[in-house]
């Protein structure tokens, strides 16, 4: 009997998934069973969880940090960077991107709030400063010569490829993008939905025919072509099997769940991986379900849920027999890799003989000289080659160095506001807290990196902000709560009623520098640029060093056909505050930037 997809859900929802789903409430354990070691057991689901988790389990089979920091460590163990940060990723190429959270300020402390949902991903170089330069992070941090940067108010495109002193090097129009690695970036086409490669100048070099696509490394890139057709065979099996069961054992319901995970599994299993040059030849044919890069000419690789190591031509040189590998690293003495066997983590050689023994809870392959391990699964600290921990075990997570950092979990800190490098991420709230009109904070949060960091270029931003980005007058609440309705309301699509909201607005407050700017913006869209020089000439009167409103009458010097006028505002402009986002948008001047759908 022919069973539909959607048929076959139902069946199984109501004969196997029931007997086995139990409440998802504590879906791991949350206390630890200690041993006498002290070392702690890895955890297991104590009831049936999400398909993804099955892929990933690995990742929480230790309790996962509830309140801690990111932070960077130097070689010696020393705290370098921190930050107020959501997340953050490892250096490569002497950056790393960070989720910088806008401080909140409690009873006179800062402090981070707990949203997570707010991202703004910054890139920070090796002593911590955020490399702003452009509207947005790059996508990824420097694994070749060049990174990929979003421009979201570019016409021509909507990538740069900057180097590494964040000069241009070429623009790109595309869809989804994926790593600039050996001269290729993986490139996602719209109309096929599927993913190709094109060079540093956006030339289509390998056509969109794989359905995933990583990226190149040592001349070589992992592929998946097409889903092959759902096998629902072991699914029927199942449900024939399981369907006459009122009464289900323990033995029976554990028997059941394994039997769906794997039933699952198999019939949504992808493609195999294969390998593919720069031609888009085939080099190594499709028989991976898992691959990393090549790293010292070798590239881990997983067959049949076993891991193991292939050469260029495809041969295996470690055999398929680790339950989880990381990459070799090149050594003096030879190449060296981080394997997991029966629970444990040791070391092995390109030859699979075991370097460091399989006594540690969890660690990673060596990177500079150093390897992040754990013993009793707690606490990490770093390793040589002779398995001495040179930087003691008392972080609770540690990732591999790069560029001499190391991205580590600490204790939570309580006292940001108070250290001179914590201005740079104040000057940040202070930009955000303008962006949502909250000036109050804007003002505050600028002051005290002024104070914290005199001097220094965060407060040096943040005086060019507060003379030349922030109203001069407080604004009204009232007046502040309409203007955050006009937005929602514009971005929902009701333009009449943003427009209504914003007449009204404006006749409450026509000399506050924020209604004045967005009805001046208003107008240019409208085509009315003689309203809106009226407008925008009577905030000179009322604030001549507030840069958005010459940028706003370059704007309509540039409509009326005044070139010469435009760039001398926009000069202007860049002189009052050579930070501002806005200013950024359109300095230095050109027709093309003239054009852009600016905002307020």
């Amino acid at each position: 009997m022919k069973i539909t997809s959607n048929r076959l859900k139902l069946c199984i929802l109501s004969s196997v998934v029931a007997l086995i789903c139990a409440p998802q409430t504590e879906a791991l354990d949350q206390v630890p069973t200690k041993k006498k070691s002290d070392s702690i057991e890895t955890l297991k689901p104590t009831a049936s969880m999400p398909m993804w988790f099955y892929e990933q389990e690995r990742d929480f089979r230790f309790p996962i940090p509830a309140h801690f920091d990111f932070v960077y460590i130097d070689k010696t163990g020393k705290e370098v960077i921190s930050g107020p940060f959501g997340h953050a990723s490892d250096f490569a190429g002497g950056i790393a991107l960070v989720d910088v959270k806008a401080l909140e300020l409690h009873d006179g402390e800062w402090k981070v709030p707990s949203e997570p949902f707010q991202k703004n991903i910054q890139a920070i170089g090796l002593d911590g400063t955020v490399q702003d330069k452009y509207h947005q992070a790059p996508l990824h941090t420097f694994v070749d010569e060049f990174v990929l940067v979003p421009l979201p108010h570019a016409h021509d495109a909507n990538y740069a490829l900057v180097d590494k002193d964040w000069q241009e090097v070429s623009r790109i129009k595309a869809g989804k993008l994926g790593v600039y690695s050996n001269g290729l970036i993986a490139s996602h086409d719209e109309v096929s939905q599927k993913w190709g490669y094109i060079d540093k100048d956006g030339k289509q070099i390998i056509a969109p025919l794989y359905c995933e696509a990583l990226r190149f490394c040592d001349g070589l890139a992992g592929v998946r072509g097409d889903r092959p057709p759902a096998d629902h065979s072991a699914m029927i099996n199942l449900h024939e099997k399981y369907k006459h069961l009122k009464n289900p054992t323990q033995e029976q319901m554990e028997e059941a769940k394994q039997a769906l995970i794997s039933a699952t599994t198999r019939m949504n299993a992808p493609a195999k991986i294969q390998f593919i040059d720069k031609t888009g030849s085939t080099i190594i044919p499709s028989q991976f379900s898992a691959v990393h890069d090549f790293h010292a000419g070798l590239c881990a690789a997983q067959k049949e849920k076993k891991w193991g190591f292939i050469d260029k031509s495809g041969a295996t040189i470690v055999p398929f027999d680790y339950d989880w590998v990381d990459d070799f690293y090149d050594t003096q003495t030879g190449k060296i890799a981080a394997v997991e066997k029966n629970g444990k983590v040791g070391f092995i050689d390109s030859n699979n003989k075991v370097i460091l023994p399989f006594e540690y809870a969890d660690a990673r392959s060596f990177s500079e000289g150093l390897a992040p391990a754990t013993k009793d699964g707690k606490f990490w600290g770093f390793i040589d080659l002779t398995g001495k921990f040179i930087i003691e075990p008392k972080f609770m997570r540690a990732n591999k160095f790069n560029s001499g950092r190391a991205l580590v979990y600490t204790a939570a800190r309580n006292d940001f506001g108070k250290r001179k490098e914590d201005a740079q991420y104040l000057y940040l709230t202070g930009k955000n807290a303008l962006e949502d009109k909250d000036m109050e904070k804007a003002i505050t949060a600028f002051n005290t990196a002024i104070k914290l960091a005199p001097g220094t270029p965060p407060a040096k931003k943040s005086r060019y902000y507060l003379e030349s980005a922030t109203p001069q007058k407080p604004v009204a609440n009232d007046i502040v709560s309409m203007l955050r309705e006009v937005e929602m309301t514009e971005a929902i699509g009701r333009h009449k009623d943003a427009q209504a909201l914003l007449d009204k607005c404006f006749s409450q407050a026509p000399h506050s520098e924020w209604v004045a700017i967005k009805m001046s913006h208003s107008k240019i869209n409208q085509g009315k640029t003689d309203e809106a020089r009226k407008i925008l000439d009577k905030m000179v009167e009322v604030n001549n060093k507030y840069a958005p409103t010459y940028i706003h009458l370059a704007r309509v010097a540039f409509a009326n056909g005044d070139e010469r006028e435009a760039k001398r505002l926009i000069e202007k402009a860049h002189e009052l505050n050579p930070y501002s986002e806005l200013v950024k948008l359109y300095y230095p001047f050109s027709p093309t930037k003239m054009k852009l759908p600016s905002s307020p």
